[in-house]
């Protein structure tokens, strides 16, 4: 049997809501990040940051008993190089991508 996960971090800046509900009702600690600024190649396309809309409940779940927090998005402006080329190896290389869909399929 695996060990117990208490610390949910949940990859996006808006969870659906029945996620947000069982993450209440299953983990001690809740985490969500704001949404980065990012450019992939700037004449191309990007991302715009924007603050989690769960930023406005953070205090009042803590002052609930419940930890709840919402950290800034660490990353903002273009990608460099070295990222780009990390991403590029990661879409290209089919063992990752197996990897990952087995992870979501058995998450």
């Amino acid at each position: 049997m695996r060990d117990p996960v208490n610390v949910f971090y949940y990859p996006d800046y808006r969870p659906e809501f029945d996620t947000l509900k069982k993450a209440l009702l299953f983990f001690d600690e809740i985490h969500f990040m704001d949404r980065p600024a990012l450019m992939f190649q700037p004449e191309q396309f990007g991302t715009i940051g924007s603050n989690s809309p769960l930023r406005r409940y953070e205090e009042v779940f803590r002052n609930e008993g419940v930890q709840f927090f919402v950290h800034e998005a660490t990353l903002s402006g273009e990608i460099s190089d070295d990222l780009r080329a990390q991403i590029d190896a990661d879409i290209n290389d089919i063992n990752f991508l197996r990897a990952y869909q087995e992870g979501l399929a058995s998450d």
